[in-house]
């Protein structure tokens, strides 16, 4: 039987609730006004009359709202709503995906996004990375999907994987809703809606095709061999987290105790900074912690949004050196990302920065008043964003060349100091962790869309399984003379 699956009807309901918008109010496309717009009203009606949500979902069920219940309307009724309350439309995803767990709704979810192009196979690899830690299970499996599919094998293959077990990590009940939510907060809640209509549809034909179980045999040993292949899998290093870097130098400094107590950082954060001055006064060395960080084992410590407040607390204990010496030892050792002159560029774009100023004093103290050219290429840099021209255009012309001197290994340091002598040290924080992460992220794998994608997408199956069912029903009624039927098959 079809269930009665309609996650944008619901997160109509949700918004009008709980946000207490008035429906009528929603700016609906053209087309979106033709076929919804009669049904909204009513609906809306319905609300201020006071109707409660479960009143709602019989109404709903009885064949009221038609425009709202159809299938193929739920991602763009989803669509309407995600113009006005994302966070709506997430968490009536992931009630959804929580609420029948066996169906594994976020993996398929993840794999449907790859599927349809939407997202790259290794974006995703380092997004659950970030979610579940570096070494976590949940990396390698997703890591071994990657290498299944850069390799050709189908998508609806993997998801006969899925169904037979073979992902245990990414398929545990508790871990279906960070991966909706990493989905629907990239903006592909239609995604999850086709996923969450498929499953909807119960399979009537149970018969496996001659051949099947042998194909998915055939899978599964590739699984194997991609697993071996994916094994030593990196997704982190300590470049990724400069403020871990500089804290674990100043957490070898005396009292450092005491001012971790009284620091603004959140308990997470603050419990895995007394941690790691327990190491270190057990005689753990600095690299042997830093190995640990890279491992995972300080998930707080190495989330990005933590990193520019952890530099900022280093400073705030007394160890700027500490904080310069880390970031300006990451942009020398990592030439080839040009740290100095992306993060100078950066913050020169930003409003009311007298860039002049800097040069005549922080950039000419660094690069001394005999080099010209450097100097000469930033006042360039500086025109052209006075022109209009945005910082990704000029970094993409250092890329290509166009500002030789900015872009020499030698010039990286003296720019980078200079950043930090004006008080952005925060902007280097965030080249140097996007530049990492870009390295890290070339040698994951990835996915031809071409080579791995089924032959209907989602949203069609569950539209060919609900007429499949109504024609199915209509037919027993016939033959059966159900007494549940009005005989209108006849």
């Amino acid at each position: 039987m079809l269930e009665l699956c309609v996650p944008g009807f619901k997160a109509l309901i949700h918004l009008a609730t709980d946000s207490s918008i008035d429906l009528e109010t929603l700016e609906l496309e053209p087309l979106e006004k033709i076929e919804f717009q009669e049904d909204i009203a009513k609906l809306n009606f319905q609300i201020k009359k006071g109707v409660q949500v479960r009143e709602l979902m019989t109404m709903v069920k009885e064949d009221e709202f038609p425009s709202l219940k159809a299938p193929e309307a739920q991602p763009r009724v989803l669509d309407v709503v995600d113009k006005f309350a994302r966070a709506t439309v997430t968490e009536v995803l992931v009630k959804e995906a929580e609420e029948q767990p066996q169906k594994n709704i976020g993996v398929k979810s993840i794999i449907k996004a790859v599927e349809t192009g939407k997202e790259k196979m290794e974006e995703i690899i380092m997004e659950i990375s970030k979610e579940f830690g570096p070494s976590s299970q949940p990396v390698r499996e997703i890591a071994s999907m990657g290498q299944l599919l850069s390799e050709g094998v189908k998508c609806d293959e993997v998801v006969a994987l899925v169904e037979a077990g073979h992902f245990p990590a990414l398929q545990r009940e508790e871990a279906q809703k960070p991966l909706v939510s990493i989905i629907t907060s990239k903006g592909h809640a239609g995604t999850v809606c086709e996923v969450l209509l498929e499953e909807s549809v119960e399979e009537f034909d149970k018969f496996k095709p001659k051949g099947e179980s042998a194909k998915l045999s055939e899978v599964k040993t590739k699984l194997d061999q991609a697993t071996m292949q994916v094994i030593n899998v990196k997704t982190f290093k300590a470049e990724m987290a400069p403020g871990a870097k500089a804290y674990v130098k100043a957490a070898q400094e005396e009292h450092i105790e005491e001012k971790i107590l009284t620091s603004k950082v959140h308990r997470g954060v603050k419990e895995e900074m007394m941690r790691v001055v327990q190491l270190i006064k057990h005689g753990v060395i600095e690299e042997d912690v830093i190995q640990m960080i890279e491992a995972g084992e300080f998930p707080h410590l190495i989330r990005e949004e933590n990193q520019a407040n952890l530099l900022d607390v280093v400073e705030e204990f007394g160890f700027r050196a500490i904080v310069e010496d880390v970031i300006v030892q990451q942009a020398v050792q990592h030439e080839e990302q040009r740290v100095g002159v992306r993060a100078f560029i950066r913050m020169a774009q930003q409003e009311n920065y007298n860039i002049e100023q800097i040069l005549q004093d922080s950039i000419v103290k660094e690069f001394g008043p005999e080099q010209f050219k450097p100097i000469e290429e930033l006042t360039r840099v500086n025109i052209m964003l006075k022109e209009g021209i945005q910082a990704q255009e000029i970094i993409t012309l250092a890329e290509a060349g166009e500002l030789p001197e900015l872009s020499k290994p030698e010039a990286q340091a003296p720019l980078v100091r200079a950043i930090q002598n004006v008080g952005h040290t925060p902007i280097v924080c965030q080249v140097i962790i996007e530049e990492s992460t870009k390295e890290i992220t070339r040698d994951l794998p990835k996915v031809d869309v071409a080579s791995i994608t089924s032959e209907k997408t989602i949203l069609e199956k569950a539209v060919l399984s609900e007429v499949k069912v109504e024609a199915l029903s209509t037919r027993r009624c016939y033959l059966n003379e159900s007494p549940s039927c009005n005989h209108s098959c006849i």
